[in-house]
């Protein structure tokens, strides 16, 4: 511990049991009983404060568990000392139940809640916050804003199963959601699931016909089956709509590319396996080829 800091902690270490409030010599009479404390709490959030803009958090977490000791129910300190805690090292065995716990005490503050998680994906504890926020919801059915969270958390990490499952019932009590309903659009289309996918990427193209994103996924849709004319008929769409969205350029490109690969027809395919053929066999050693 650094010794400012220790001076520091030291200095508001609460005075043993039946001491009078400490006071400097000049004072001409004793402070008031909750004046002292109330400059002893201040003090104490002042050099927690400190402690956390210069990055001691060793230090923090000391200030802190005091102060939460003296008033459990602040659930603003309980997420500074969390907070802290995702710094040091040392305190990596109190993580799990500090995050549990102010995920608890501050559901009610959804802010707080999409804070802490990304603090937790950004300190690398990214399986943390989905497994707490997991937790949360399951002791809170009830509440969407959690299980957005867990969600945009979830999409964060590329944990592409937990946010297939959690996006259906999202999406039955928020159908406008157009971001989260275009992602689990996409989601559908990576895990294969071709059906569903067509089926909810049509019904989100009927709801909005304009909607870029879902033009791209049906555009890039087509091409994946070669349908060249209906990939180009969206493409227009998109032009029409944003003529300068950059995804336009990369969807152009594999168009262009498969027109090219078209036009050389079924004999320059051989033709081409023949000559990459006959170049790699000229390329082996009289030792590589068979006798």
């Amino acid at each position: 511990m650094r010794p400012i800091v220790a001076v520091a902690l030291l200095l508001l270490a609460p005075p043993p049991a039946g001491a009078a409030p400490r006071r400097s010599a000049a004072a001409a009479a004793p402070l008031p009983a909750a004046a002292w404390r109330a400059g002893y709490e201040q003090n104490q959030e002042s050099v927690a404060a400190m402690c956390l803009r210069t990055g001691k958090w060793d230090e923090a977490i000391v200030v802190l568990d005091a102060q939460l000791a003296q008033a459990p129910q602040r659930s603003d300190v309980l997420a500074r000392l969390t907070s802290a805690c995702l710094h040091s090292s040392g305190c990596a065995p109190r993580r799990a139940q500090l995050v549990r716990e102010s995920l608890e005490q501050l559901r009610t503050s959804p802010e707080w809640v999409d804070d802490l998680s990304a603090e937790l994906v950004g300190t690398g504890a990214g399986e943390l916050a989905v497994a707490e926020l997991g937790r949360l919801l399951q002791r809170h059915p009830e509440d969407d804003r959690v299980r957005a969270i867990l969600i945009d958390t979830a999409l964060e990490l590329g944990k592409r199963a937990r946010a297939l499952a959690e996006l259906p019932g999202w999406l039955l009590r928020h159908p406008a959601d157009l971001a989260r309903r275009t992602a689990y659009v996409e989601l559908l289309r990576d895990a294969g699931a071709g059906e569903r996918f067509r089926g909810e990427l049509d019904a989100l193209l009927r709801d909005q016909p304009d909607h870029l994103p879902a033009l791209l996924l049906r555009a890039e849709h087509a091409v994946d089956r070669l349908d060249l004319a209906a990939a180009g008929r969206d493409l227009e769409r998109m032009r029409a709509l944003a003529p300068r969205w950059r995804e336009l350029a990369q969807l152009e490109t594999r168009m262009r590319r498969l027109r090219a690969q078209q036009r050389q027809g079924p004999y320059d395919d051989f033709r081409r396996d023949v000559v990459f053929s006959d170049f790699a066999h000229a390329l082996e050693t009289e030792d590589d080829r068979e006798p």
